[in-house]
């Protein structure tokens, strides 16, 4: 009897990898997907943020006072203010940045928080926990923590403490929206008076977002779901469905809700635009002030 040909190198990758169960090939084949979506997002948004800032530091180097402690028990308790140029009182804008609520800092929003500042409005861009740091109650205190700071101690900088307004984007812009119903809810306290918010690209409803990330196979993923305790926190951390009978029930004062305006790119494939159109009409059916503002061909980062 003849022996048996021994295997070649490449037949023995190719038995090995018959080997591997569809369970694992799947996951294999989420987690390419996932780094090649991961890179693409890193190389653009760093190619976009990179033209602007090098733009900005050769046309005018940008006033900043970096690094203010609001909280000295939190590690990432700190913000930078853009103070203007102004010779009177100028409003304030708290900004709070995007990442997917796990990554993310104060210095990608240079070029946006200096061209705030040019425009007369002095604009404070906070840090604040990351998961797995600390989940959504943790950011949610941290932007309690940071609006007090600005209220107690802008004035100093040449903002007007009695005109501040908050922003946020991405998932800033959610963690900002629930800090707003919980104000109106009476869970936390609402000592800083907000003239209006601005959620730019924001997921507001964290069960929709949830199902637009197994569209793309991220759920398993994401940050968002133990970010949220998991599936059963979803309905307490979405504020499209908060401004509804939750915040009707518990509201003691409309005034608490302050304006809210919300901004979209119709083209962005990471939260799609249908999160802020939902959010405007559950707020307006629940009587508060809302506006969208959609831009067409406009994408996430835009």
């Amino acid at each position: 009897v003849a022996p048996e040909p021994s295997m070649t190198p490449r037949d023995e990758v190719h038995t090995a990898w018959l080997r591997i169960k569809p369970s694992k090939v799947t996951r294999v084949i989420l987690v390419a997907k996932y780094l090649i979506l991961a890179f693409y997002f890193f190389l653009s948004t760093f190619l976009v943020r990179t033209v602007k800032l090098l733009h900005l530091f050769f046309s005018e180097r940008p006033r900043i006072i970096r690094n203010i402690c609001y909280h000295p028990e939190v590690k990432r308790g700190f913000l930078d203010v853009y103070p203007t140029d102004a010779t009177e009182p100028a409003p304030v804008l708290v900004f709070m940045h995007g990442g997917a609520w796990s990554s993310g800092d104060k210095t990608h929003y240079i070029a946006l928080a200096h061209t705030l500042r040019k425009a007369g409005i002095c604009t404070v861009v906070i840090n604040y926990t990351l998961y797995p740091a600390g989940l959504i109650d943790a950011m949610v205190n941290d932007l309690q923590s940071a609006l007090n700071w600005v209220d107690e101690h802008i004035s100093a900088y040449g903002g007007d403490p009695r005109r501040l307004f908050l922003m946020g984007h991405s998932a800033g812009a959610h963690i900002a929206a629930l800090y707003l119903c919980r104000r109106a809810m009476g869970t936390i306290n609402h000592n800083v008076g907000i003239k209006g918010f601005i959620g730019a690209s924001g997921p507001y409803h964290i069960g929709d977002h949830y199902l637009h990330e197994t569209t793309r196979g991220l759920e398993g993923l994401s940050p968002m779901k133990p970010t949220m305790s998991d599936l059963e926190g979803f309905s307490s951390c979405s504020p499209s469905l908060l401004v509804g009978k939750h915040i009707s029930d518990t509201l003691q004062d409309s005034h608490l809700v302050c304006p809210i305006y919300l901004m979209h790119g119709t083209s962005d494939q990471t939260v799609p635009h249908s999160s802020s159109e939902r959010f405007h009409r559950a707020l307006i059916d629940s009587g508060f002030q809302s506006e969208y503002f959609p831009y067409p061909h406009f994408s996430h980062i835009d």
